[in-house]
């Protein structure tokens, strides 16, 4: 037996004494009903090669952990005076979730920026070290007709508070507004640390055949203190270098509606469709700096859902509409500068020299206020056109010169992606034994901030998404974080092989074609239940890796094969009693040719910065984790117990 197996076989022996501890209280006093529930989910997770499928990175190519998650709810529901109606029906969960032996994985702050002197020099968080209890949902429903007292002959209900919310099968708009760091169930709900807070309509259209949600939820809110309106992240766009506070208004929401038709509502066929849109503002976006963008997204869509004596068919396809206007910017910032020679730090306008580029010596200009340099600095021409050129020439006699890159002017890429998938199953013998096929589109897109300049952007955008497949599932390289990912790839050069800088990764349900088939198989034991579900994807990039020659402008041919690979899976889920279950899931990656193309790319500055942090030796030539084509393994479990 591998290592492996034997920590997992560990992991499951030490889960088992918690999981049989129950308890189940409900009851009712009056109009009041209560009812008290929840999960304790113990698991444990062994992968290699998950992210950089490069089995060469000796043992930075392997991770392992074993954690447990715990969901407390409690339901209070009011009935009327007949008992015919709940006016009232409130419901909060708490959740719990950490990695074992771990205490910095249970919540962490979000980030702060550090300031030294005039430098911004990083951001700083800190984590939790005791195990602590969070709202991950808190919402209340009314009904709006017993509320009034009007006898409405269709039903009319509000909700209100943190609750899951999609549209179609959550990829055009998904629950997943925070998440935790991976997960092992692979199930949408599992990985949902916590919902957005909105509100929602519901209601009957003539009759209880059609339906319709009108939602609303603020997603990100940065006008609730003076501190946050106030604080001046501004200053180095275009036309605000008086005016560098953030000011007021900035609250990024969403607005979606959907209607549920049942077109077909018999006892063996079922037939239900789900148009569908959203709009999406978020006033503070980050291409390069935060709040150096905002962007306007719209998608329309339809879903639907066939269900019949023999089998099942369903689908979702979404178009994107709207647009993401980047500010002009001046990137100049006073950076903290190390002298290779002395060691010692200085301040530095970083996109500022003494010299025109290409000039032996060239240096960056320090940061000063004993004479007019920051002034020259700081009120220069803000234009891309100034790029390279001189700006003036300091009272102690030093000429300034922009940098190559300091000017960004304004511009507007327009969103027009979209999507579609379909997937059925057709029963082999019995609704217990059943083959599944699915087939997806997400359009892709190459960089759409290579280039200054107005544009499209044909690549699909969803939000909030963590779908990995519904009749044929994925457990590896759709949904979560820390899968491998396909990067959008800036060549400055048809003819070098390896990127003038780091890529820009990308994940997620997005750049993908995906043809898969699946086995999904029940059977009963008395009354223990088995379900076993074999999985096989193909994927491939929507977009071809492209190359670019900066020489001549151009976009030239494809650069490495659109085939990304293929994924084998298998869900194994066994009830030994109706509440507790038994999981396994294993997955093996067998990357395709587009890896082994694009094998020793860097990985990303973020994550390299990360790995960097701990460093104090000041050796920087150690090795990169660089990208490869090695076979990827998982393999977790774990038991789940509800009451």
């Amino acid at each position: 037996m591998t290592s492996a197996k034997k920590l997992f076989c560990v992991a499951a022996l030490l889960s088992l004494p918690a999981t049989f501890v129950t308890a189940k209280i409900g009851g009712r006093h009056g109009n009041f009903e209560y009812n008290f529930f929840g999960t304790f989910r113990p698991e444990g997770f062994f992968g290699k090669n998950t992210v950089h499928l490069n089995s060469n990175n000796c043992d930075t190519n392997k991770i392992f952990y074993l954690r447990h998650v715990v969901d407390l709810s409690a339901e209070i529901i009011q009935h009327n005076d007949a008992g015919t109606a709940q006016p009232i029906h409130f419901q909060l969960t708490l959740r719990d979730r950490a990695n074992w032996g771990n205490s910095g994985s249970v919540a962490s702050t979000n980030p702060q920026t550090i300031k030294l002197g005039e430098a911004v020099v990083g951001e700083h968080k800190h984590t939790f070290p005791r195990h602590i209890f969070w709202i991950r949902e808190a919402w209340m429903k009314l009904d709006i007709g017993e509320l009034v007292d009007i006898p409405y002959q269709t039903k009319l209900f509000f909700t209100l508070g943190a609750f899951p919310f999609e549209l179609g099968r959550g990829i055009s708009l998904g629950t997943a507004y925070a998440v935790g760091p991976g997960f092992l169930g692979f199930l949408k709900d599992d990985i949902v640390d916590q919902y957005a807070f909105g509100g929602k309509f519901h209601g009957e259209l003539l009759d209880k055949r059609t339906s319709y949600d009108l939602y609303a939820a603020i997603l990100d809110c940065r006008t609730s203190s003076i501190a946050e309106v106030g604080e001046k992240i501004r200053g180095q766009e275009y036309g605000r270098l008086d005016r560098p506070a953030r000011g007021f208004g900035h609250i990024g929401f969403l607005i979606a509606g959907r209607v549920f038709w049942k077109i077909l509502d018999e006892k063996k066929h079922k037939f239900t469709i789900e148009p569908y849109a959203l709009f999406g503002h978020q006033p503070e976006q980050k291409v390069v700096f935060r709040g150096d963008a905002s962007g306007r997204l719209g998608t329309v869509g339809l879903a639907g859902e066939y269900s019949g004596c023999h089998g099942e068919l369903g689908f979702d396809c979404a178009l994107n509409m709207g647009s993401q206007h980047v500010r002009g910017w001046d990137k100049n910032e006073i950076k903290l500068y190390t002298d290779k020679t002395t060691g010692m730090f200085s301040l530095i306008n970083n996109k500022v020299y003494n010299a025109p580029s290409g000039t032996s010596g060239r240096k960056n200009i320090p940061y000063t206020t004993s004479d007019n340099t920051q002034d020259i600095i700081s009120y220069a021409l803000r234009d891309a056109k100034q790029n390279g050129q001189k700006i003036g020439v300091s009272t102690g006699g030093t000429e300034l010169y922009n940098a190559d890159d300091r000017f960004r002017n304004p511009y507007t890429n327009k969103f027009q992606g979209w999507m579609a998938v379909i997937d059925g199953c057709i029963n082999l013998g019995s609704p217990d034994f059943k083959a599944c096929v699915t087939a997806g589109y997400t359009s892709g897109d190459s960089d759409p901030h290579e280039c200054a300049k107005d544009g499209t952007y044909d690549g699909f955008i969803p939000l909030q998404e963590a779908y990995s497949g519904k009749r044929v599932r994925s457990a590896f390289l759709l949904g979560g974080f820390g899968k491998p990912r396909r990067v959008l790839t800036r060549y400055t050069n048809i003819n070098q092989r390896r990127p003038a800088q780091f890529n820009n990764p990308i994940s997620g349900f997005t750049n993908l074609v995906i043809c898969g088939g699946a086995l999904q198989w029940t059977r009963m034991f008395g009354n223990r239940k088995l379900k076993i579900h074999p999985n096989i994807q193909s994927y491939w990039l929507a977009q071809p890796d492209l190359r670019y020659d900066a020489e001549k402008g151009v976009t030239c041919c494809e650069f490495a094969s659109r085939h990304t690979g293929v994924e084998t899976n298998l869900f194994l889920d066994y009830y030994p009693l109706p509440n507790l279950r038994a999981f396994c899931v294993t997955s093996v990656f067998f990357p395709g040719q587009y890896y082994t193309d694009t094998k020793g790319r860097p990985i990303s500055t973020e994550e390299q910065l990360l790995l960097d942090k701990q460093d104090r030796t000041g050796f920087n030539k150690d090795r990169v984790p660089n990208s490869g084509d090695d076979i990827s393994y998982t393999l977790s479990g774990g038991l789940e117990f509800k009451f």
